[in-house]
C-alpha cells in the first residue's frame, strides 16, 4: 500500500503537464513550384495547449486521489495494527491458561497428599483419594488441549508480524497494556465517523469527483494548438523570381470545436452519478465506523467490568473458599467433594479472568482501529476536532 501511494505522489505532476510538443516533417513527392522557387519540404513544431483551468484540475484530481491512497495505506496499517495485538491477546490468554492451569495441578497434588494422610489414618475413604487423582488428570487434560491451541495461536501471532512460522513465541506474559482513559462516548463515535482512515479517503474521493466535475464541463470550451512552419524553398528556375529560393515560415493557430454538445453532456452527468456515488459510500463507512466503534466500545467496558468484579470480589471469596475448604478437610469438618469444587470454582474464575484480560486487549485494539488512532491520543484529537486549545 505504501508502494501504491508513493505511484500517486508522481501523478499530479504528469496531469497537470503539457501534452508533449510534436515534430514533423513532411516530404514533397512532386516539387511544388512556389513564387520563389520549388518547395523541398516542409518543418513544424506544433504544441498543444488545453483550455485554462484544465490542467489545475487534472492535477487536482490526482492529488486527491493520491490522497485517497495515502488514507487507504493508513488503513492497511491500522489493520495490522489490530491483527497483532489481537493475536498477541489471544496469545496471553492460553500462556496465562496455562500457567493457572500447571499451578493447579500443583494444588490438587498436595490435595491428593492430603487425602493419602487421612486415609492412611483411618480418618478418610479411599474415594477421596481417587476423586483428586481423577481431577489431577482432568487438569492434565485440560493442559493438552492448552498446549494444542497455543501451537496455532503462535503460528496466527508469527502471521500477523510477517514472520516465518519456524520462528519461536516466547511466553506471553505481559498482559496488554492498559486501557486509558477515554473521551465521552458521543465525543468518540464523532471522531469515527470523521477522522477514521476510510472516511477520510472517501472524503478525498468525493473531493476528486467533484472537481472531476468541473474539469468535465470544461470540455465545452475548445483546446488550443500553436504550430510553427518551416517551408524549405529549393532554387527557382525563373529569373524573374522577387526572392529566389528564399524559405517560407508560418504560425498556426488552432482550436478544437467541441460541437458533439451530447457526448459533453454526458460526461458530466457521468461524472456528477460517480461523485454521488462517493458520497453515498462516504456516508456508509461513516455509519460502518460509528457501528464498529459502538460495538467494541461496549465489549470494552463489559471486559472491563468482569476484571473488577473478578478482582475485587469473585476471585478473593473464592481463594478464601478454599483456604477454608482445605483446613476443614484437614480438620475432618468438611468433605472432600467440597473442596474439589472450592477448587474447581477458584480455577475457572482465574481461567475467566485471563479470557477477560485477553478480550479487553482485543476490543481496544477494535476500538483504536474503529476510530483510527492510537487510544491514548484521542484526548488530543478530541480538542483538534471540537476546536478547543490543548
Amino acid at each position: 500500500m505504501a508502494r501504491e501511494y508513493e505511484a500517486m505522489l508522481e501523478m499530479p505532476a504528469q496531469a497537470g503537464g503539457l501534452p508533449d510538443p510534436m515534430v514533423a516533417y513532411s516530404f514533397m513527392l512532386a516539387d511544388v513550384e512556389t513564387a520563389n522557387g520549388p518547395s523541398m519540404g516542409m518543418l513544424e513544431l506544433s504544441q498543444e495547449i488545453p483550455f485554462r483551468g484544465k490542467r489545475r484540475l487534472r492535477a487536482g484530481v490526482s492529488r486527491l486521489q493520491a490522497g485517497a491512497a495515502e488514507q487507504a495505506w493508513h488503513a492497511a496499517r491500522l489493520d495490522v495494527i489490530v491483527r497483532v495485538r489481537s493475536a498477541y491477546a489471544d496469545l496471553y490468554r492460553v500462556d496465562r491458561s496455562l500457567e493457572l492451569v500447571r499451578a493447579e495441578a500443583v494444588v490438587l497434588d498436595r490435595l491428593e497428599a492430603a487425602a493419602r494422610v487421612r486415609y492412611a489414618a483411618g480418618q478418610a475413604s479411599q474415594g477421596d483419594v481417587l476423586r483428586a487423582q481423577t481431577e489431577r488428570s482432568r487438569v492434565e487434560e485440560q493442559i493438552l488441549a492448552l498446549e494444542a491451541e497455543r501451537e496455532w495461536v503462535a503460528a496466527a501471532f508469527n502471521a500477523a508480524l510477517g514472520r516465518t512460522q519456524s520462528e519461536a513465541v516466547d511466553q506471553a506474559l505481559a498482559p496488554p497494556p492498559p486501557v486509558p482513559p477515554l473521551p465521552p462516548e458521543p465525543e468518540l463515535l464523532s471522531l469515527a465517523r470523521l477522522r477514521r482512515p476510510e472516511v477520510l479517503e472517501a472524503d478525498a474521493q468525493v473531493a476528486a469527483g467533484r472537481m472531476r466535475e468541473d474539469l468535465m464541463r470544461r470540455d465545452f470550451y475548445p483546446d488550443f494548438r500553436v504550430a510553427a512552419q518551416w517551408n524549405q524553398i529549393g532554387t527557382s528556375a525563373n529569373p524573374m523570381a522577387p526572392d529566389p529560393g528564399q524559405d517560407a515560415y508560418m504560425i498556426t493557430v488552432g482550436v478544437t470545436l467541441p460541437v458533439w454538445r451530447g457526448k459533453l453532456r454526458a460526461g458530466v452527468r457521468e461524472a456528477r452519478a460517480a461523485t454521488a456515488a462517493a458520497e453515498s459510500r462516504r456516508q456508509d463507512r461513516a455509519n460502518e465506523a460509528e457501528a464498529q466503534a459502538r460495538a467494541a466500545l461496549a465489549t470494552l467496558r463489559l471486559q472491563q467490568n468482569l476484571l473488577h468484579l473478578y478482582a475485587s470480589t469473585l476471585i478473593p471469596q473464592a481463594e478464601a473458599s478454599l483456604q477454608a475448604a482445605e483446613v476443614g478437610y484437614r480438620s475432618g469438618g468438611m468433605d472432600f467433594l467440597s473442596v474439589l469444587d472450592s477448587e474447581r470454582a477458584l480455577l475457572t474464575l482465574r481461567l475467566a479472568e485471563s479470557i477477560a484480560l485477553g478480550e479487553q486487549g482485543k476490543a481496544a485494539a477494535a476500538l483504536a482501529r474503529a476510530v483510527g488512532q492510537e487510544l491514548d491520543s484521542l484526548g488530543a484529537s478530541v480538542r483538534v476536532a471540537s476546536g478547543r486549545q490543548p
